[in-house]
């Protein structure tokens, strides 16, 4: 409690939540929301049945790119799969699938079936 009292605007090391001390602000740089609340989580699945064989969590934001030979040091570990084929197999995907149809093509098409 006399953390959150003593702490100032500039402050490094702010606490954001009273219930979870170890949420983080992470910049995003997007337009409707530049910042968000969390921590950083890396999630491994496979690719054919999605089943989750790794998860981590990065503290301070770090660059996708580098979490990437930790997520898969972690699921060899785990799994046993060899680094250098799993490697080989990696890429970095967004949770969100990419649309189909931009929201323009989606109009053009509700216009050409009327």
């Amino acid at each position: 409690a006399e953390r959150i009292h003593t702490q100032q605007k500039k402050s490094k090391h702010k606490v954001y939540s009273v219930h979870a001390p170890e949420v983080e602000c992470i910049a995003k740089g997007k337009v409707h929301k530049k910042y968000e609340f969390g921590c950083k989580v890396g999630v491994v699945s496979t690719s054919k049945k999605n089943w989750i064989v790794g998860a981590e969590d990065y503290h301070g934001n770090p660059y996708d790119g580098h979490t990437l030979k930790g997520a898969i040091g972690q699921v060899s570990r785990l799994t046993g799969w060899r680094k250098r084929s799993a490697i080989k197999a990696t890429r970095v995907m967004n949770v969100l699938p990419a649309p189909k149809y931009t929201w323009l093509e989606k109009e053009e098409r509700t216009l050409a079936e009327l």
